[in-house]
C-alpha cells in the first residue's frame, strides 16, 4: 500500500468525535484491538512480530487493506514490543521463543505475577516521587539504569508515532494517544493481588495518597504525550479495581478520587479519556455519570454486561465493544454476524458507540469470524437500505 490516505484518516477522527458527542454516524465506526493475532493471520512467529516492528507495520497494513471497514487503530503494539520488556516493562513477560513454545507457533504473550514491589516501596512515592520509585523498580527488577530508561522511554515514543503515522498512512485513525496504567493496578500486579489487599485495607489512606501521586505525575506525562503523537485522547487502564473484588467504600474512597480527577484534568485540556475496563464494571458504572456528559469513551470486554452499561449511561458515555473473544473463538458466522447486529441496533441507536471487540481480539480466534466481525459493519446497513 504505497497510496496514503490523508482526508480518509482526517474523517475518521470526525467520526470518532460525532460518537463521543451521541451524534449519529453511518457506518459505526469498526475498532477491533488487535495483537498477536495479526501474526497468526499473516502466519509469522509471535516472537519475529513482537521483535520486528518493520514487520508489525507491514501486517497491519494488510489488514487494513483486506478489511477496509477497519477504521480504528487500537494496537498497543508501542507498549509490547519485545526490546522494550526487559527494561521498562510494566512487569516481567513472557515472550513465546522464536518459533516454537508449548503453545506453538500463535502462542500469546503472557504477563509473569510476582512479588516485585515491596512494602517500603509506598514510602519512595510519599517522601519522593512516583517517578523515583518507577526507576527504583526498573533498577531493582530489569537492572536498569537511569539512562537505559530513559533511552527506552524515547524509543518507546518514537515507536508509539511510528504507529500512528503508520494508521494515518491507511486512511485509518489512531485511539490512543497516550497509555495511563493506573498506580492502583500497578501496585496490585507487582505486590501480588493478596499483599495488596492487605496493602489496601491496613492503611487505605496512605494508599489513596500514593494512588494520587502516581495519577498526578502520569496524567501530567500522559498530556505531554498525547501533545507529541497528536491524539487527542488518553487510554486509562484500571484493571482488578472494580465492584468484582472491592466495595463501593473502598472504590471510593482509593480509586475513585484519583480516576475522577485524572479524567477531569484530561477534559479539561480538550482531550478524551478512553476507560479500559476489564471484568465485570457494573456495580461502578453510576460513577462515571460524574464526569462531564459525552467527554468519555469507556470500553468493555464482555464481563459487564454492555446492554445493562447502556442503560445507565446512554446518552451520557461513548462505549465500545465489546464482542468476546468466546465468540472469536468458538462461536460460528451466524452468530458473529447476529451479536454484532444487536450491538449496533441497540447499543448504538443515539450515536454513542464504536463496534469493537471485548479487549483483544485472542490470538486463536477463527479467521472466519473475525471476516464476519468486520463485515458486520456494511451488511448491517445493506439489510436497511
Amino acid at each position: 500500500m504505497g497510496q496514503t490516505y490523508p482526508m480518509e484518516q482526517a474523517y475518521q477522527e470526525k467520526r470518532i468525535t460525532a460518537a463521543i458527542e451521541h451524534r449519529p454516524i453511518y457506518p459505526v465506526s469498526c475498532a477491533p484491538l488487535i495483537e498477536c493475532y495479526a501474526a497468526r493471520y499473516a502466519n509469522v512467529s509471535t516472537f519475529d512480530f513482537l521483535n520486528n516492528r518493520d514487520l508489525y507495520q507491514r501486517i497491519f497494513k494488510m489488514l487494513r487493506a483486506d478489511y477496509r471497514v477497519f477504521n480504528i487503530r487500537r494496537s498497543l503494539y508501542f507498549l509490547h514490543h519485545a526490546p522494550y520488556q526487559n527494561i521498562i516493562g510494566l512487569m516481567k513477560m513472557k515472550i513465546p521463543a522464536a518459533m516454537y513454545d508449548k503453545g506453538g507457533k500463535f502462542s500469546e504473550f503472557q504477563f509473569i505475577e510476582d512479588e516485585y514491589m515491596q512494602q517500603k516501596d509506598y514510602a519512595i512515592i510519599l517522601q519522593h516521587s512516583y517517578r523515583q520509585y518507577l526507576l527504583e523498580f526498573y533498577k531493582r527488577t530489569y537492572a536498569a539504569s537511569e539512562e537505559d530508561v530513559l533511552k527506552a522511554e524515547r524509543q518507546m515514543l518514537n515507536m508509539h508515532k511510528k504507529e500512528v503515522a503508520s494508521a494515518q498512512e491507511c486512511g485509518q485513525t489512531f485511539l490512543y494517544g497516550a497509555h495511563l496504567y493506573f498506580p492502583a493496578s500497578h501496585f496490585s500486579n507487582l505486590r501480588k493481588f493478596s499483599n495488596f489487599i492487605h496493602d489496601l485495607y491496613s492503611d487505605p489512606d496512605q494508599m489513596a495518597e500514593c494512588v494520587m501521586i502516581g495519577t498526578r505525575e502520569l496524567t501530567e506525562g500522559c498530556l505531554k504525550t498525547a501533545e507529541e503523537t497528536g491524539i487527542p485522547r488518553i487510554m486509562i487502564g484500571p484493571p482488578r479495581l472494580s465492584g468484582e473484588f472491592f466495595s463501593n467504600k473502598i472504590f471510593e474512597k482509593v480509586f475513585w478520587p484519583s480516576l475522577s480527577w485524572s479524567a477531569k484534568k484530561i477534559i479539561a485540556k480538550g482531550v478524551t479519556p478512553v476507560f479500559h475496563l476489564d471484568g465485570n464494571w457494573i456495580r461502578n458504572l453510576e460513577y462515571f455519570k460524574e464526569l462531564p456528559p459525552k467527554k468519555v469513551i469507556i470500553e468493555l470486554d464482555s464481563y459487564t454486561d454492555i446492554f445493562h452499561a447502556k442503560k445507565i449511561l446512554g446518552g451520557h458515555t461513548c462505549l465500545c465493544g465489546d464482542v468476546p473473544a468466546k465468540l472469536f473463538t468458538f462461536g460460528n458466522t451466524e452468530d458473529m454476524e447476529r451479536y454484532c447486529f444487536k450491538l449496533i441496533d441497540t447499543i448504538g441507536a443515539d450515536g454513542g458507540f464504536i463496534l469493537g471487540s471485548g479487549c483483544t481480539l485472542p490470538v486463536t480466534a477463527r479467521h472466519e469470524n473475525v471476516s464476519a466481525f468486520m463485515n458486520s459493519i456494511p451488511k448491517y446497513y445493506f439489510q436497511l437500505a
